[in-house]
């Protein structure tokens, strides 16, 4: 692999890391460029190859050395791509989470009212067979081994 390419190879994974360099020179040292803080949604083969000390136009898409790179930095674009929706979906995809939520919030409760109502059965259960005992120790007889 060329060093320039190892350059824009090393370049791109500091933009990704978030560390780019702060003061970038072309090779005559004129152009200084500053990603500091650049969203990962932004970063294009122009920035990459600015950042490796290039000119913007320096990596492209015809030469075959250059595409995996290219392909690495569509893909990791697309990754971290905000997805935007319009005012009108972003409306009715908040009443559907809204919709489910009360509808998770009704069986939530109706499962809250059965458990209650066994646990309800099982409290009168025990008072039944407490008062059972109570009269059977009334009466002196004894209770049979388990």
């Amino acid at each position: 692999m060329n060093p320039g390419l190892t350059r824009c190879y090393e370049a791109f994974q500091r933009l990704k890391d978030g560390k780019p360099e702060k003061e970038i020179k072309l090779k005559d040292g004129t152009l200084k460029v500053k990603y500091e803080g650049l969203p990962q949604n932004k970063i294009t083969p122009s920035v990459v190859s600015q950042e490796a000390g290039w000119g913007g136009g320096y990596l492209k898409a015809d030469r075959k050395q250059h595409q995996p790179l290219i392909s690495m930095i569509g893909i990791h674009v697309k990754d971290h791509k905000d997805t935007t929706v319009g005012k009108g979906a972003a409306i009715k995809l908040e009443k559907n989470k809204t919709k489910s939520a009360k509808d998770s919030e009704n069986v939530m409760q109706l499962k809250l009212e059965a458990s209650l109502g066994r646990e309800l059965q099982l409290y009168h259960n025990l008072k039944k067979v407490e008062q059972e005992l109570a009269e059977l120790k009334a009466k002196n007889i004894k209770q049979l081994p388990l």
